[in-house]
């Protein structure tokens, strides 16, 4: 009986084989070889994948593996007892979500621990990436009124695709307009959610 070496068999058949592996073996497996990397760099192989992005190295999510990628989580680089190490800058967070807006893919975007910097986010630009969302999780008092109110406009207006709208320990100096120049609301809650039927 002859021996089958693993290279010989068809791209079809390792493309197979890695579509079983777990994650951790998956990312084991692109490292072996060249052969291999190019059959695992498949993106339909890395689509329950979860990026985080650290303080302005976005440039991860530009690899090919993650052209189906589906959840994207934000954050800065350090936390430590109710103190925020945020390296991310207004440009940074801009730059972000073109990219973002570029993955059709991505339904699920979660933005904690980057105090205001989601609310530096160009109102076009959030709502383009909206309209592409099933779920945007914000925290940490990371989105200001005029976006909150761009957000609830388009969910109001049916305009976005979001089903889940979670805010979590928004910033209780914050004023929340609400569209159509409605009175303010009262200082948000430390968690509020909407959901979209």
């Amino acid at each position: 009986m002859s021996q089958l070496n693993i290279n010989a068999l068809p791209n079809e058949i390792l493309y197979r084989i890695f579509q079983k592996l777990l994650p951790q073996d998956l990312k084991t497996a692109v490292l072996v070889c060249r052969s291999w990397r190019v059959i695992g760099e498949d993106p339909r192989l890395w689509a329950w994948a979860v990026v985080t992005i650290y303080s302005n190295d976005f440039d991860k999510l530009t690899v090919k593996r993650f052209e189906l990628l589906k959840e994207v989580n934000v954050t800065c680089t350090g936390f430590w007892h109710n103190h925020v190490d945020c390296h991310w800058t207004e440009y940074g967070m801009n730059e972000l979500f073109k990219v973002i807006h570029e993955i059709p893919s991505v339904r699920r975007l979660v933005v904690t621990k980057c105090k205001k910097l989601v609310s530096s986010v160009v109102p076009d630009l959030l709502v383009s990436v909206l309209n592409r969302l099933d779920e945007l999780c914000v925290g940490w008092g990371g989105i200001g009124g005029e976006q909150l109110s761009v957000i609830i406009k388009t969910l109001v207006n049916r305009e976005s695709r979001l089903k889940r709208l979670t805010l979590l320990e928004q910033d209780d100096s914050d004023v929340l307009w609400l569209p159509d120049g409605l009175p303010p609301s009262p200082p948000p809650p430390r968690r509020v959610a909407f959901y979209n039927q």
